[in-house]
């Protein structure tokens, strides 16, 4: 979480799980209660 010099705010959240196929990822970034950004992607694991 940053607060600006304006005295809004940005927080941004990173979520990783670990599947069985590999790790999800999802980014959110907020800027004064509204949703900027909503990334969402899969890893998938291709060998040892």
């Amino acid at each position: 979480m940053v607060i600006t010099e304006d005295g809004s705010y940005e927080m941004q959240q990173y979520d990783r799980t670990l599947t069985e196929d590999g790790l999800a990822l999802a980014f959110s970034r907020i800027r004064d209660g509204k949703q900027l950004k909503d990334i969402k992607g899969e890893l998938k694991r291709v060998g040892d």
